[in-house]
């Protein structure tokens, strides 16, 4: 199976901010990927697939689990 990830740190919730740019690119990228099918250029391997909901995953260096009022620092 293969995935699409983000790497990063900081507010996911930061307006304009670098999360929400990458959520908009990986989505764009599943779709575009997902309906190559209806054009010509073909991808070695493909299959009809769906596009499944966003699975995060956050944890902060400095503790065990996350301190959801100091967003800033989630990984």
């Amino acid at each position: 199976m293969n995935f699409i990830t983000i790497d990063g740190m900081g507010d996911p919730n930061e307006l304009d901010g670098g999360y929400q740019a990458a959520v908009k690119q990986v989505y764009s990228l599943a779709y575009t990927i997902r309906m190559s099918e209806r054009n010509v250029y073909t991808i070695d391997d493909f299959f009809v697939f769906v596009v499944p909901p966003l699975d995060g995953y956050w944890w902060e260096d400095s503790i065990h689990g996350v301190d959801p009022s100091r967003k800033e620092n989630f990984q």
